[in-house]
């Protein structure tokens, strides 16, 4: 207690005691669970993936087919929200002109508003050259049909487009994540996952289908201190932590994809698969079928589908 490095593993096994794991008894303070654990409802409670995004667009762009200009609006948050791991205040309260003409980064600052948090939350968040060209497309009604706001109108008074834009969008996620908690702050956390680790989806793809030594065995996770400084600074956070037990909801994809590489070019005993499977018949024939075929068979890749499938 009182260590910061071990409270990701606190509140993970905290949530295990909640759901009914079996968690010993000396690992945790049984004075310590609570009725619901603070990080369920933190951004890190619903973690976003691509594809959730990609399935919740043509839902939000019918309920808002007979509103065009909310209709492409709401087109473009979806972009902004898979990319910018901003508050919700200040990608309501963006400037149509947000992006810098030299580094083509998104630039949150003031706006009239309340919805910088801090001295930090004034920054320059990295994009891609697709959405920094959207953006800086100001000839096209996508971004100067409404004037000086992104989403509000000239003045900033009028809420109403982008409230339907948000509601829009929120019931869409809803609706394809099928989580009933979901906030829209979640889509903060899942894009600084992003940033700090872009291939964790792949990572988490292959070690559920059981290909992970196949499709990555010859190369070391591509995880640096450099790219998880950026997460938190486009983030606006200044310290560490925060991001580590707030934000950090991949971590377990992470480190399973780190400890299954740990793996890689050592040998499985024969002992311990017959402990397993009691015999080697099926991997000799799998091992068989993939040599004539002359595809590449993992040991571990194959243990993984078969334990999978039980």
């Amino acid at each position: 207690k009182g260590d910061i490095e071990l409270d990701g593993l606190r509140r993970f096994l905290k949530v295990g005691k909640m759901l009914g794991w079996e968690v010993p008894p000396g690992l945790i303070d049984p004075k310590d669970i609570y009725r619901q654990d603070g990080m369920r409802q933190s951004s890190a409670a619903t973690l976003l993936r691509i594809e959730d995004f990609q399935a919740a667009r043509p839902l939000v762009r019918h309920a808002l087919r007979d509103w065009p200009l909310a209709q492409k609006r709401a087109d473009l948050l979806l972009d902004l929200l898979i990319e910018v791991p901003a508050r919700t205040g200040e990608l309501d309260t963006a400037f149509a002109r947000c992006v810098t003409a030299a580094s083509r980064m998104l630039c949150i600052q003031p706006a009239g508003f309340s919805a910088l948090k801090n001295s930090l939350a004034v920054r320059l968040i990295a994009l891609t050259e697709a959405l920094a060209d959207r953006l800086l497309d100001f000839e096209g009604e996508e971004i100067d049909g409404l004037g000086e706001f992104l989403f509000l109108d000239q003045d900033g008074d009028d809420w109403t487009m982008l409230k339907a834009i948000r509601d829009a969008i929120h019931q869409a996620l809803l609706l394809v994540t099928g989580d009933v908690n979901l906030r829209f702050h979640a889509a903060r956390g899942s894009a600084a996952c992003r940033i700090a680790f872009p291939q964790w989806e792949d990572w988490a793809k292959s070690l559920l289908s059981g290909t992970t030594g196949a499709t990555f065995g010859e190369t070391a996770p591509h995880t640096t201190r450099e790219s998880v400084a950026q997460a938190i600074s486009a983030l606006g956070h200044g310290r560490v932590p925060t991001f580590l037990g707030y934000y950090y909801s991949v971590w377990p994809w992470v480190r399973a994809h780190e400890l299954r590489l740990t793996l890689v070019g050592v040998s499985v005993s024969v002992a311990y698969e017959k402990q397993l499977f009691e015999t080697t018949q099926a991997r000799r024939a799998a091992k068989s079928r993939a040599d004539r075929s002359g595809q590449r068979f993992d040991h571990w890749d194959w243990i993984s589908r078969q334990m999978a499938a039980r």
